[in-house]
């Protein structure tokens, strides 16, 4: 499992468990930390450490609480793990003070890789500002389709939201197609 920690979107937490004990908490482990590329984990939750940290802030504003939550598919073609996560910015407001009232930008979007599930995560690619149509409408809530992939791996499906202009009541799907350069 992937979770933005509490007080700061930026930092990525996981947790493991054998699926067959999901229910059993006794049998969660959490990442503690890098051991070169070798991941440490502990069964204490006060212990967690974080897995990895995204993009820093856009000048005064700060990572909204919808922010970072990251989307992880494992792609048979490239025999990799594959990220996509967002931030959003809101002006003037803190974490956990509401949706989007004050954002003057669209999200950012980046993107990662990995040969494990849990990392170590390599950025191969990130925007700044990311929007469909128009810079007014507020993009979130990026996902890969693990079902709409080419064989070869090289070719995937992005899908997101978008809240329109007035962020409350017009919300969009939207999908492209996207081509991971491989070298």
């Amino acid at each position: 499992m992937y979770a933005p920690e509490q007080h700061n979107p930026r930092d990525l937490c996981v947790i493991r468990v054998p699926k067959e004990h999901i229910m059993e908490k006794s049998e969660y482990e959490y990442f503690k930390s890098w051991n070169g590329e070798t991941a440490e984990w502990t069964d204490d939750m006060t212990q967690r450490g974080v897995n990895l940290q995204y993009p820093d802030k856009r000048d005064d504003e700060e990572w909204m609480w919808a922010s970072w939550f990251p989307s992880v598919v494992y792609n048979p073609g490239l025999d990799l793990y594959i990220m996509v996560s967002y931030g959003i910015t809101d002006k003037g407001k803190h974490f956990w003070d509401g949706w989007c009232s004050k954002c003057t930008y669209p999200a950012c979007v980046g993107f990662w890789y990995s040969d494990k599930p849990w990392g170590p995560w390599t950025q191969f690619h990130y925007s700044e500002y990311f929007y469909s149509d128009r810079q007014e409408n507020r993009t979130y809530g990026f996902k890969l389709s693990p079902k709409w992939m080419s064989k070869e791996g090289k070719h995937m499906t992005l899908i997101w939201s978008d809240a329109g202009d007035n962020h409350t009541t017009y919300y969009k799907w939207n999908q492209m197609q996207i081509e991971i350069v491989t070298e």
